[in-house]
């Protein structure tokens, strides 16, 4: 494709069926791309059913404004086969959900969406892409309407069938958006028919701002940085039936209860229902997780009605939850090394608020609740998760400011760094509900809670800093573990390697203190654990100041 400037398309192009090679030769390998194709609200490419060992290369392009329901610039469905995508930039476009049925509804892979086969992403920059939840229609003749749809990958979309390695690439300003839920019918009687009001339905849960994974996932020397995962607002309830005929106390004159606010699941990485991914040598920053707010009640009908409360607001929908600002790992395995995970954060859902009571003696609805942030870095449930030489920093939430640890999941965390990290509720820099944590060689300080400023929950530590044990609930704290003192860390910045670190100063007490059970031969910048002449033994945390 020996061209420059702007290939603006005018429908779909043909699906590639067989191996390919789609570049431009006339630059130089990782050079700048001189041809831009402009999809125009129409799906770029879609590499389809390849035989097993044919791969599809795609390489030095620029793709823009595509749009589909999967894979708005790139939709990779090859069976057996494998696509490579090299030195492109991939922006602009949409996966938009479509009202035809729920597998529709969802909006996957703003991007790039692989369903099935492998894929190879490498010197890549996937940004400004959106993966869109349909919007709900309104409920109507006694019918709620429709929840909003998923919105999952507004990045990357990978499917259960499918694997992705990504490298030296850079995932950044997507953004996941579930749908706007559908507001509840109106209670009505007629002459031929009568029915109640019904409550509105529930906004649409975003997946993975930058990426979602159900199933293999590689990140290798990447950046995720400033994606956005935002879960849809609940619908309005529908309003009681207003004055008419009398009505029996079976809710005609109700009002309807909001809905509840959608989920936002990992503003840069999600990693779901039996999914497995890696990441090395990568930061994870600066991405956010919004939940939905919640629907409002729908207001009480001034129907006489047979009975008391026939009348009564309905109420408010609760807000959405947001889990995993930076990565949130449910049902799944997570193993993160060298890498950092810092400055995310994120918004619960708002309670919508109660419906209004129109007639004396009624009730108006309660305003409900508002839902929380879990996992300001990391959100773990019902899954593994290992970290190894890991710096987790400056992340918020309400719970877990670090990473939120939540039910039947088995974690382990060695030679890594959880500092600076704040909440309004628990676990400042980890909050453990029944779960089995065990820390090895970490520090984990300077955290900020009321409550629990390091750690809330039940852990097993050995030749650890862990600077404040307010909170842990139960604790096996070997006799080599540092409690109460300051590390003396450095400000998070580039201090060698490929990802901001802490150093500990020299007077530091995590100098020599550390253990090795993995055989560490470098820390995580690359640079040589130093085993001290006094002692043999590598320093606490992600960094080696030797």
């Amino acid at each position: 494709m020996p061209l420059k400037g702007i290939l603006k398309l005018s429908s779909d192009l043909p699906a590639i069926t067989d191996g390919v090679v789609i570049h431009d030769p006339s630059i130089a390998a990782g050079g700048r791309q001189d041809v831009e194709i402009d999809g125009n609200g129409h799906e770029i490419f879609a590499v389809q059913a390849l035989p097993a060992g044919i791969t599809v290369t795609i390489s030095d392009l620029k793709l823009t404004k595509g749009q589909s329901a999967a894979g708005g610039a790139i939709n990779i469905d090859v069976g057996a086969g494998s696509v490579t995508l090299d030195n492109l930039v991939v922006t602009h476009n949409q996966a938009i959900g479509h009202l035809t049925g729920f597998a529709s509804n969802r909006g996957l892979g703003g991007g790039i969406a692989v369903v099935t086969g492998s894929a190879l992403i490498e010197n890549c920059q996937i940004t400004k892409n959106a993966a869109v939840g349909f919007d709900g229609r309104s409920g109507s003749g006694g019918h709620k309407g429709d929840d909003g749809g998923v919105a999952s990958g507004g990045g990357i979309e990978v499917s259960e069938s499918a694997s992705l390695d990504v490298r030296n690439s850079i995932i950044s300003k997507n953004v996941a958006k579930g749908g706007t839920a559908g507001r509840g019918s109106n209670g009505r009687q007629t002459s031929s028919s009568i029915w109640s009001a019904t409550a509105g339905s529930d906004g649409g849960n975003a997946y993975g701002g930058g990426i979602a994974n159900l199933g293999v996932l590689i990140l290798e020397k990447t950046q995720i940085e400033t994606n956005l995962a935002k879960g849809g607002r609940g619908g309005n309830g529908g309003h009681g039936q207003n004055a008419g005929p009398k009505v029996p106390i079976d809710a005609h004159s109700l009002g309807g209860a909001g809905g509840q606010g959608g989920f936002a699941n990992g503003g840069g990485v999600s990693n779901q229902f039996g999914a497995s991914a890696t990441i090395t040598d990568s930061t994870i920053s600066s991405n956010k997780a919004i939940a939905g707010n919640g629907g409002n009640g729908g207001n009480g009908g001034t129907a006489k009605t047979i009975g008391a409360g026939g009348s009564d607001g309905g109420d408010g929908g609760d807000g959405g939850v947001a889990a995993g600002c930076g990565i949130e790992s449910s049902h799944g395995s997570l193993d993160i090394e060298d890498s950092s995970i810092v400055g995310n954060r994120g918004l619960g859902g708002k309670g919508g608020s109660g419906g209004k009571a129109t007639i004396p003696g009624a009730h108006a609805g309660k305003t409900a609740l508002h839902l929380d942030v879990l996992g300001g870095g990391i959100y773990s449930s019902n899954g593994t998760l290992s970290l190894s030489q890991v710096t987790i920093a400056i992340n918020s939430a309400f719970s877990g400011g670090g990473i939120s640890i939540f039910y039947d999941s088995s974690v382990r965390i060695a030679n890594s760094t959880i500092a600076r990290n704040i909440v309004s509720g628990l676990g400042g820099g980890i909050d453990i509900t029944s779960s089995s944590v065990t820390i090895v060689s970490t520090i984990v300080a300077l955290n900020i809670s009321h409550f629990s400023p390091d750690i809330d929950g039940e852990i097993v530590v050995s030749h650890s800093l862990i600077q404040h044990i307010a909170g842990v609930q139960s604790a096996t704290l070997k006799s080599d573990t540092i409690v109460g003192v300051d590390p003396l860390l450095g400000p998070l910045q580039m201090n060698g390697g490929l990802t901001p670190t802490m150093c500990p100063s020299l007077q530091s007490p995590v100098i020599g203190k550390g253990d090795n059970p993995d055989q560490l031969t470098t820390d995580q910048r690359g640079l040589a654990r130093v085993l001290p002449a006094v002692g043999g033994a590598i320093d606490i945390g992600a960094v080696e100041l030797g």
